[in-house]
């Protein structure tokens, strides 16, 4: 009896324990990717909930619209980075410059200059003027800096493209800026298939509908949901949705500061505290001792609101310049605050490198601190254009480019522009709309040795002189070489000396320059 109760022990702790092995097994088998095991230590409560791109984002953009826009308000940091980027990418507004291929329009080549100045001030005669908005309050380029710095603060940014006849302008084409919390679903309703975050799809996921409040949902009036059809049966766009999509499917845009939100809160919390204990180190408050002996002196003096000195108070608090009268069984102990904290500068630093690494803005361009060398701050420069470059190509085709297309086709319907083959053509129509949007330019740490690069740019053959021109100062070329000729001119007739537009200038003061040092060796 015994041996038989042997023999069944042994027989299912054999079975258990090969059962034991070939679980382990399977748990140190069952992922290829460290980063997907759940048995591991370092990412054991690391299980983020897996999600469509309006199930993550469209039931919290409440609460970041919210934080996003008190951390412009209150942090410097955040409103420095993010009005930073829109003053680099828009500046004081992107201004058009039509572009117009040669031999492909039904327009002679000579006429391509003409027909571009028309144009670029017709259409700045339309956009300067604080007409073009329905709210009467900011012309184009105005509406440019409010569109795309909303873009970045709340995440979206909407411009409705209404037709008004009020006589203030031939153009009846017009703008009206709207703020990413108005646009919702109808009265704040749940989220469905086919409508969420206030935008409505069709079956295929093709945006129809957006739905706007008439006010800001903060405001105490009584509010209503206007719906807008996203384009007309023509396809005429009837709103431009500014926001960067980043996943298939998404309808909302995320406010550019979320990955570093709670970081940002976090260095301001900090560096209150910093600062907080380099004000109480820098107060100087004498504590006298002696019981009946001492003069009379007031228990406070005046200290002021800022230090919290107030006669009424029942403790004693530290001030600049405070006298406190002791009882003579009272002592005062006093922690170190070890200020100013020699770590802090490294630390914040440290912060902000990856601040802006999340952002995509190098260190020393997001704190404008270049104290290192030329080739790191140059290195930093190019590294930042590259970013701003793409947002302003975004910026330009969902923003600028839809806007001159409406009004390109007025124009033309008014007899302001002719361009034929406008409407019937695709192909044509593409080509007419040809432009580029000039905005501020990078800037130049050493003028005379980029300039001397594109001189030779341009005798190679690889560059253009309208193109260098754009990039360098953001100028017209055909408009500046007219005002040279127009310069030589005036300059020949009264007398003066000297070339102003000669291409060979730059050479000749290298040349000059050459000599001179040459000159000097030969006096040493």
């Amino acid at each position: 009896m015994i041996k038989l109760v042997k023999n069944v022990y042994d027989y299912y702790a054999a079975t258990w324990k090969l059962k034991s092995d070939f679980a382990r097994q399977t748990i140190n088998t069952a992922t290829a990717f460290d980063a997907a095991s759940k048995s591991r230590n370092q990412t054991e409560d690391f299980n983020p909930a897996l999600e469509s791109a309006d199930s993550e984002m469209l039931p919290e953009l409440q609460d970041m619209y919210a934080r996003n826009r008190a951390l412009m308000r209150n942090v410097p940091l955040a409103g420095g980075f993010v009005k930073g980027i829109t003053t680099h990418v828009v500046g004081r507004g992107l201004r058009l410059q039509p572009q117009l291929p040669r031999g492909v329009l039904p327009i002679p080549d000579d006429q391509l200059i003409p027909w571009q100045q028309n144009t670029k001030l017709q259409f700045h005669c339309w956009a300067g003027s604080v007409h073009v908005d329905v709210e009467k309050r900011a012309n184009l380029y105005d509406q440019m800096q409010i569109a795309h710095l909303g873009m970045l603060v709340a995440g979206d940014s909407f411009c409705l493209l209404p037709r008004v006849e009020d006589g203030t302008s031939d153009f009846s084409l017009r703008t009206q800026l709207v703020e990413a919390e108005r646009v919702s679903n109808p009265n704040f309703g749940a989220d469905t298939r086919t409508l969420g975050g206030g935008v409505e799809t069709g079956s295929l996921g093709q945006v129809q509908k957006y739905w706007v409040n008439d006010f800001h949902p903060g405001d105490t009036f009584e509010q209503r949901h206007i719906s807008i059809d996203a384009f007309s049966p023509s396809g005429r766009p009837n709103l431009l949705h500014l926001f960067l999509q980043t996943r298939p499917g998404q309808r909302r845009g995320l406010p550019f500061l979320t990955p570093v939100a709670e970081l940002l809160y976090q260095l301001k919390k900090y560096t209150n505290a910093e600062l907080q204990r380099a004000v109480v180190s820098s107060f100087f408050t004498v504590f006298l001792k002696g019981g009946a002996n001492l003069p009379k002196v007031k228990p406070m003096s005046t200290a002021g609101a800022a230090a919290g000195g107030l006669a009424s108070d029942k403790d004693y608090k530290l001030g600049a310049g405070n006298i406190v009268k002791l009882k003579g069984d009272q002592e005062v102990d006093f922690a170190n605050p070890n200020s100013p904290n020699q770590s802090f500068d490294q630390f914040v630093q440290s912060l902000l490198s990856q601040i802006g690494i999340a952002l995509e803005i190098p260190f020393e361009i997001l704190v404008k601190h270049f104290t290192r060398n030329f080739s790191a701050a140059r290195a930093a420069m190019l590294e930042a254009w590259l970013f701003y470059n793409c947002k302003r190509s975004h910026f330009v085709d969902h923003f600028c480019n839809p806007i001159y297309e409406l009004w390109m086709e007025e124009a033309i319907l008014l007899g302001k522009v002719e361009a034929p083959g406008f409407f019937d053509d695709p192909a044509i129509r593409k080509q007419w709309l040809s432009a580029a949007w000039v905005g501020p330019t990078m800037g130049h740490i050493n003028p005379r040795d980029e300039i001397g690069a594109i001189q030779t740019k341009l005798e190679l053959g690889l560059t253009t002189h309208e193109k260098e021109a754009l990039k360098l100062d953001g100028d017209d070329w055909f408009t500046m070489t007219s005002q040279i000729e127009e310069e030589l001119k005036r300059k020949k007739e009264i007398g003066l000396s000297g070339s102003s537009g000669n291409s060979n200038t730059f050479n000749n003061d290298a040349e000059e320059e050459e000599e001179e040092a040459q000159e000097d060796d030969n006096n040493a």
